[in-house]
Order: C-alpha cells, then sequence, then structure tokens
C-alpha cells in the first residue's frame, strides 16, 4: 500500500498517514484470518475473530475489502465512501473527480482539471509553436496553433501524406501514382524503363537490368554467377566433363592423386591433392631426402646418420631449428633462409635480388602495360589497355606525328604533301569506299526491335551495345570497340585472348606462354623467353636447388643441380 501526498486539506494528512501506515503494518503481519492485526494507534481484529460481526465501512476498524477506514463515510477526504483510497491529483491517475493529469501542464491546470484551449487569441503560449489570430488551418497555422509545413511529420491541412520525398510522397507532401514498369518513366524501384514488360530485351517485365552477372537468371542464361567453377563468363553452364579440378572437395578429380576433403600439409594428401609418401621424388613435409634406400638416405625418407632437424647443427649445415619445414628461417635442409643468399628459398620466386627481372625481396618483376607504372620501354601507363585516351594499348603516347596511326587519325607523318598537321588525309581515295552496313533504322529507340540483339538507347560503340544494335562481348566473333582481335572464343594461347587483346611477344604484355617483356631486353629473348635457364650456369634459376657452375655430382650440388646431403657412413 503506498503512502499519498496530498496538497490540500492538511489536517487530513496526518491522519491518513496513520492509517496508511497501519494498512501496511496490517498487510504484513497478516498470515491467515484469524491473527490479531496491530496498528499504531489501536488494535483492530479481522473480520473472522470478531463474535459473528460483518465489516461495516465508517466504524473506524480496517475490514476484509478495505483499504482504508478513516471512521466516516464521507468523500474528498481521501477515504470515500466505500473504504477505498481515493485518487489525488498528480498521481498519473485520471479518477471520477478529475479531468486530466498530470497538472500544470498546457492543457491541465493545477486541480487536474481541462484547459480550454486558448488557440487563436493573438498571444503565444507556452504549449504553442505559432499564433495567428485564428482558429483556421491550411494558413501556416494550424487550429491548434501549431507550424504547418510539410515534412514536420504531422499530415497538416492540404498534405496528403509524410514524410516527403519517399517512393509514394512526393517533396510537396502529396500521394505519388503507383510505379507501373513499362510507362516510360524510370520510377523509384526500377533499374531500367524501355516501354514495355517483356522479358528478353535488356529490360525485364519488372524493369531490371538483364545482363550476365547482375545475380538473377535471366532469360537466356542458365547460371550466376559466372566465372565459376560451374558457370561460365557468359553465364552458361560448364559441362561436369569440362570442370577444372578443385582440390578440397573430397572428390578425386582428373588431375588428382588424392582429394581429402581439406587442402592442408602433413595429412598424407598435399594441399595440391598429391599423394605424400616416402618414394614420391617429391621432398613431403616430414621429410629430409629423396629418393629413399640410398647411400645417403634411409628407407623413412631421413638422411643417414645425422640428420638436419635433430637441434644440432652438424658439418654442412648452416643452421638446425629442430624441424624439417622450409619458410621458418631455417630450410627443410638446414640452410639459411635469406634473399641474397644464392639460393632460391620458400616465398622466394628469384635471385639475386636487385636484378632486371628481381626485386629487392627476391619477387620476380611483372612489367607489363596497364599496372599504372611506366616501365621501360614503355612511353606512358595509364592503368588500361584503352585506344583512343591518349595513352594505347602498349603504352605508348597518342598523337598526331608519332608515326603510329592512332584512333581518329588518317595518315603519318603531319604536314607532308599527303597527310596535313592534323594526321588528316589530303588524298581523294580513287575508289569509293564501300558503304558501312546501313543501321537499323530504329536502332537507339531504347527498344529491341526485330534484328537487334540489343537497344541502349544510342548509337555509340563501346558501351556494352553497338551502334548497330549488336551486343559487344569478347568472344562473339566480332571485333568490338576497343577489341584488337576477337575469335569466337575466351580460350589463352590462340592467338587471342580472353580478353580480345592479340598475343604476341612485344606487345609489353606477358601474354599465355611468354615469360617476359620486351623482347631483347636483359634477361628476356627476342622471343620473350627468359634467358640462359639451364643448370651449370652457375646462376640460381627456377626448379634449380643449387647452380656450382658445373655439371659434375658429389660436390653437394649434383648434375641436375639438386642439394646432395652428404653424411659419413657407418663402419
Amino acid at each position: 500500500m503506498l503512502l499519498r501526498r496530498y496538497h490540500h486539506r492538511p489536517q487530513v494528512r496526518s491522519t491518513r498517514a496513520l492509517l496508511l501506515l497501519g494498512s501496511v503494518i496490517t498487510l504484513l503481519l497478516a498470515c491467515d484470518r484469524n491473527r490479531v492485526f496491530v496498528t499504531s494507534d489501536r488494535v483492530l481484529t479481522s473480520a473472522a475473530s470478531r463474535d459473528g460481526g460483518t465489516s461495516s465501512c465508517g466504524n473506524g476498524e480496517l475490514e476484509a475489502d478495505e483499504t482504508c477506514d478513516d471512521g466516516n463515510v464521507l468523500t474528498a477526504d481521501g477515504c470515500d465512501a466505500n473504504c477505498q483510497l481515493e485518487d489525488e491529483c498528480g498521481d498519473d491517475i485520471v479518477s471520477a473527480a478529475e479531468e486530466c493529469e498530470p497538472p500544470d501542464t498546457a492543457s491541465c491546470d493545477l486541480q487536474c482539471r481541462r484547459v480550454l484551449s486558448t488557440c487563436g487569441n493573438g498571444l503565444l503560449e507556452s504549449h504553442e509553436e505559432c499564433e495567428d489570430g485564428n482558429a483556421l488551418g491550411g494558413d501556416g497555422c494550424s487550429v491548434d496553433c501549431l507550424r504547418e509545413a510539410c515534412g514536420n511529420g504531422r499530415i497538416d491541412q492540404g498534405e496528403d501524406c509524410e514524410p516527403p520525398d519517399t517512393s509514394q510522397c512526393s517533396s510537396s507532401c502529396r500521394l505519388l501514382p503507383r510505379a507501373a514498369c513499362g510507362n516510360g518513366i524510370q520510377e523509384p524501384g526500377e533499374e531500367c524503363e524501355d516501354h514495355n514488360a517483356l522479358d528478353g530485351d535488356g529490360c525485364s517485365s519488372l524493369c531490371l537490368l538483364e545482363r550476365c552477372g547482375n545475380g538473377r537468371v535471366d532469360p537466356g542464361e542458365a547460371c550466376e554467377p559466372p566465372n565459376t567453377d560451374t558457370c561460365g563468363a557468359r553465364c552458361e553452364s560448364i559441362a561436369e566433363s569440362t570442370r577444372r579440378p578443385l582440390c578440397g572437395n573430397a572428390v578425386r578429380e582428373v588431375g588428382e592423386e588424392c582429394d581429402d576433403g581439406n587442402t592442408f600439409e602433413a595429412d598424407g594428401c598435399s594441399g595440391g591433392c598429391e599423394l605424400e609418401v616416402c618414394g614420391n621424388s617429391r621432398l613431403d613435409p616430414g621429410e629430409f631426402c629423396e629418393p629413399p634406400n640410398t647411400a645417403l638416405c634411409d628407407a623413412r625418407c631421413f638422411p643417414r646418420l645425422e640428420r638436419c632437424g635433430d637441434r644440432r647443427i652438424a658439418a654442412g649445415e648452416e643452421c638446425d631449428d629442430g624441424n624439417a619445414f622450409d619458410g621458418d628461417g631455417c630450410s627443410a635442409r638446414c640452410e639459411m633462409e635469406v634473399c641474397g643468399n644464392g639460393r632460391l628459398d620458400s616465398g622466394e620466386d628469384c635471385e639475386p635480388p636487385n636484378s632486371a627481372l628481381c626485386d629487392a625481396l627476391c619477387h620476380r618483376i611483372a612489367r607489363f602495360c596497364g599496372n599504372r607504372l611506366v616501365e621501360p620501354p614503355e612511353e606512358c601507363d595509364d592503368g588500361n589497355v584503352i585506344l583512343g585516351d591518349g595513352c594505347d594499348m602498349r603504352c605508348g603516347l597518342e598523337f598526331c606525328g608519332n608515326g603510329r596511326l592512332d584512333p581518329g587519325e588518317q595518315c603519318e607523318l603531319p604536314g607532308t604533301a599527303v597527310c596535313d598537321t592534323s594526321c588528316r588525309s589530303l588524298l581523294t581515295p580513287a575508289t569509293p569506299l564501300p558503304p558501312a552496313t546501313p543501321a537499323i533504322a530504329s536502332c537507339g529507340n531504347g527498344s529491341a526491335d526485330p534484328g537487334e540483339e540489343c537497344d541502349d538507347g544510342n548509337t555509340l560503340d563501346a558501351d556494352g551495345c553497338g551502334a548497330q544494335c549488336l551486343r559487344e562481348a569478347c568472344g562473339n566473333g566480332r571485333v568490338d570497340a576497343p577489341e584488337e582481335c576477337d575469335d569466337g572464343n575466351l580460350t589463352l594461347g590462340d592467338g587471342c585472348s580472353a580478353a580480345c587483346l592479340n598475343e604476341v611477344c612485344g606487345n609489353g604484355r606477358i601474354d599465355h606462354a611468354l615469360e617476359c617483356e620486351p623482347p631483347g631486353s636483359a634477361g628476356c629473348s627476342a622471343t620473350c623467353q627468359i634467358l640462359g635457364v639451364a643448370c651449370g650456369n652457375a646462376v640460381l634459376e627456377a626448379d634449380e636447388g643449387c647452380d656450382d657452375g658445373n655439371l659434375v655430382a658429389g660436390d653437394g650440388c649434383s648434375s641436375e643441380c639438386l642439394i646432395e646431403v652428404a653424411t659419413a657412413l657407418p663402419e
């Protein structure tokens, strides 16, 4: 039972407090109806403890179903005629004698009586946002004296909706017509609008762009996303028989020796899905030599007698860290792993560092046009291989007078009898050029008409849909801008790359089967092959463990440029 505060009737307050305190004590001490209830000023008994008496409100005794009893049956004194506590102004409960709660607000006075609205009296009061001397809406100040403005979160007179600038509500708080695909107006939620609700024309019946790679399987597609093991570059399904094997999928496929469902090493099946077993001519984790059962290698692929990995630096060892792992500073052959030691250690691509094809960290330098680095013999490199942007596909500067026929030019050299200073031809061709294939009259109207593969609303090339409304894509058999070639496929090594660029030595790109660029530079042959890859030339090259300048075995480096582990044999 809560004690109430009374803002009026101060003489009743102390009596009421005593009665409430008695009620609290009564509730705390009551365990059954035959117990005695003790108050601060009297002893009251429960109804069951009196001699057959009945509950009587106003007798000054707190009895069953009563929350108070002040000895009378008067109201408005804190205890009503039914001996129930009366609510007071300020308790957040609107009782029968009250009109509002809480008191002392714009609409409720100190006695919990409703305050009549004074909006329109010309006086700006604390609960009003505006006051224009009237109680009319639609004039900027509402009938409740609140500012009328689109975006205030209230639907004022003359408005249809809130908030503005949404898919259904305009910037002036007016309802927008429901979006309709095919009405010729691109509306919120639409990616395109081609004046129809047809699929397969580049803009679907739901006004969503139809293209390979959008995550949706559109008409004409078999799968999404492209360029995966099962889905080709044009969203065509790749037959299971032609799919490349995927190591780690727990399925042994063509080219795999094993597949244990992961790409971890040292578990019997390597990260490349090759069997890890002594005698396979590969130095697997935990092995120290190959082949086994030789004078230097036992049946377990461990060196005979002293071995690398025993934490003792023996003769011929540069280090020994107690394991046979590469890439931790001490190799599986107990040699220090550091760039510049003349050996191709784990994580290195080349030796020695700071050479023509090898950087300071022993990583191969890949020089190609389009990497945003101007490297000899490049004149420029703008990060792409697109013609007509000032830097051509071989990273040569495009300008009139460079001796190359760049896009937009008709001739070279300028300032001659046949070529003006702007590289425009001064000759009139004797035989007129054959007319270009006329574009379909409706090409560029935004709708794919009969005979068109696409229509993007213009007749520009190099934007996915050409000037004749044919789809531009590498591998379609047509040389579209800015392609150099198109042989109808995306196969590498056939003269035209998967990006439809000519594969030729000297183009500034390291194409399929080529090893370096440009030809004729240091370390690169005229056919774009790395020079001097040969055991015995005293240069440590790819796939060599050592190279001591000869082909003699038994001197620590074999005739195949593999390291020989030399240890003493037992007597």
